[in-house]
């Protein structure tokens, strides 16, 4: 795009070169006529080398006329070519600025819940695994003492009964038996 208006440029530039180089040739040729006119030369030859000369005038007229236009065409050309480039800069511009808008929006969203929710799941996996723990340990501890309490006390009694029991029933057939005997 930008080598197509540098070479539009150059093509203006051109013709902008021939447009004073044809000037320049129908003020010599009106130079031209008016050194004619003024010689005295003979009647028949004088009217044509003026025709002669104003066909030349007029053809370089036709052509001035047609560089011209040329050279209104080609300002349009590179008018609308500028004006090409401009949406297509207004474009991206747009669409850069949009999508980094975008981007920015929904990074800075998932970011946020990313954090968010990251934040909240440890503090409540964080804070159920310590009061489960706590809990655990807790009931453990205590399942513990009282199972272990409860086994003592009862080897405890147990023992004392079954001493109990078997001394009695001992000095009871002790004494029994020598009272007896």
């Amino acid at each position: 795009m930008l080598v197509l208006l540098l070479l539009l440029l150059l093509l203006l530039l051109l013709l902008l070169l021939l447009l004073l180089l044809l000037l320049r040739l129908l003020l010599l040729l009106l130079l031209l006529l008016l050194l004619l006119l003024r010689l005295r030369l003979p009647f028949p030859l004088l009217l044509l080398l003026l025709l002669l000369l104003l066909l030349l005038l007029l053809l370089l007229l036709l052509l001035l006329l047609l560089l011209l236009l040329l050279l209104l065409l080609l300002l349009l050309l590179l008018l609308l070519l500028l004006l090409l480039l401009l949406l297509l800069l207004l474009y991206y511009y747009y669409y850069y600025y949009y999508y980094y808008y975008y981007y920015y929006y929904y990074y800075y969203y998932y970011y946020y819940y990313y954090y968010y929710y990251y934040y909240y799941y440890y503090y409540y996996y964080h804070y159920y695994y310590h009061h489960y723990f706590y809990y655990y340990y807790y009931y453990y501890y205590y399942y513990y003492y009282y199972y272990y309490y409860y086994y003592y006390y009862y080897y405890y009694y147990y023992y004392y009964y079954y001493y109990y029991y078997y001394n009695y029933y001992y000095y009871y057939f002790y004494f029994y038996f020598y009272y007896y005997y």
